[in-house]
């Protein structure tokens, strides 16, 4: 279950404040989520949907868990362009705020969020980096100010408990098992930007340079997880304004028809900014023929990814061999990425640590005999080749496997307990592979 969505089933009395207020509970994807709220309400004109679906441009990867709309002009009704409103996601918290006097729109990481609370008629955020704060120019036409103060300390509480179960996405990536050396280039890479930010706050004269990655690696070395906390990462820092993942491959990029591709690119990019566009098997891209349009793609994305620099990463990922050659071949692409990032394929200890951190996160416990046949089935499925075996991706194939002899074994049962359920005996480790 999402912490979001836990946060606001363990605390009802708080998000039953909101019952007078059109209080919305969704669980849907991003922008799809507004547009069938926004379909179900009579009397819009067609020009008044677009504005309000605009008025969240949340990726449409995005959960959505609450919405908040108020009659307090802070948090008026998502129905208008001129309205305000508050959405909680499962990576953030998005705030837009629109009047003829003043505007906000801002997506804040629940794992930058350090505190929120009311500094007199202003709503402030005490993140990692710095403060945030709106000002409220419209509570002075309030006639019961203390009904805003209330609404506003009840977000804020809310907000306060659910940025507490959030780590930041720097320690999750120094959390994962392995990757040594793609962890050491990626501090170097936010300690430059840190950097950058402070000389440029300082008022001092900086250039940004391209931030465009290339991943290099086996199957199931972890480019795509770590991709995600890059996007986090740089959001948290001040970098990204969104900080998502938009996952991509050559059939989301290229038509069959002229004039196509290039729009299918700009789509992709347009829905990336602000986070991070992972494309991968990227060579695949010029793996067509002659009659095929992945240059018209390669030729549309280059000019893009320099337009977009500050608020967009581009990370093409695959082999290493294949991604060599891609590369070689694309000179005009290749110059705009600024680090070559190498994803080694994991060892016997890593794959063993990674079978277990899965069955933790999943709520199993081995035994210590269990632990033993985990490594001895690692160690005679990886053999030496991690590659073949699919590093990650095999140990997950793995699980699944064990998952499926425990249910075997206890499905012979008349009656099972909840802990048996959770616990990996040496018998379910007795498998072909």
């Amino acid at each position: 279950m999402s912490k979001v969505r836990e946060v606001l089933e363990q605390n009802p009395n708080l998000c039953n404040h909101f019952t007078n207020h059109r209080t919305v509970f969704i669980h849907g994807y991003g922008n799809a989520s507004f547009t069938q709220k926004i379909e179900g309400v009579k009397g819009l004109s067609v020009e008044e949907r677009e504005n309000a679906r605009m008025l969240h441009n949340l990726p449409f990867n995005e959960e959505i868990y609450f919405l908040i709309e108020t009659d307090q002009p802070w948090f008026l009704p998502i129905l208008f362009p001129s309205n305000h409103s508050v959405v909680f996601t499962d990576k953030g918290i998005s705030i837009v705020a629109e009047s003829s006097s003043h505007s906000f729109d801002k997506f804040i990481s629940w794992a930058i969020i350090k505190d929120a609370h009311l500094r007199g008629d202003k709503f402030v955020f005490e993140t990692s980096n710095d403060e945030i704060i709106i000002d409220n120019q419209l509570i002075y036409s309030i006639d019961d100010k203390e009904k805003y103060r209330t609404d506003a300390e009840v977000i804020a509480k809310l907000i306060h408990l659910i940025a507490a179960q959030y780590e930041s996405a720097e320690k999750r990536l120094n959390e994962m098992i392995g990757l040594d050396k793609v962890k050491r280039k990626i501090k170097v890479l936010t300690n430059f930007v840190k950097m950058h930010k402070m000389r440029k706050d300082k008022g001092m004269n900086v250039m940004m340079p391209s931030l465009h990655l290339v991943f290099m690696g086996n199957p199931g070395t972890g480019k795509t997880e770590v991709a995600r906390l890059i996007a986090e990462i740089f959001q948290e820092i001040g970098l990204l304004s969104r900080g998502h993942l938009v996952e991509a491959r050559r059939s989301d990029l290229v038509e069959k028809y002229v004039g196509h591709t290039a729009k299918k690119v700009e789509e992709v990019v347009m829905n990336a900014l602000g986070g991070v566009l992972f494309i991968d098997e990227a060579y695949a891209l010029t793996n067509g023929g002659t009659q095929d349009f992945g240059p018209e793609a390669i030729d549309t994305l280059t000019p893009l990814m320099e337009n977009y620099r500050e608020n967009l990463i581009v990370i093409a990922a695959g082999y290493t061999k294949d991604m060599e050659r891609f590369l070689a071949a694309n000179q005009g692409l290749s110059s705009r990425f600024s680090e070559v990032i190498h994803f080694d394929d994991y060892n016997l200890d890593e794959l063993t640590q990674i079978f277990e951190k899965m069955c933790h996160d999943r709520g199993y416990e081995l035994t210590d005999a269990a632990k033993l046949h985990a490594r001895k089935l690692i160690m005679k499925s990886f053999g030496t080749d991690a590659a073949k075996f699919g590093n990650g991706r095999g140990v997950r194939n793995l699980f699944e496997k064990v998952y499926m002899k425990q249910a075997d074994r206890l499905g012979t049962k008349d009656y099972v307990t909840e802990a048996e359920m959770t616990v990996f005996e040496p018998e379910d480790f007795d498998i072909s592979y």
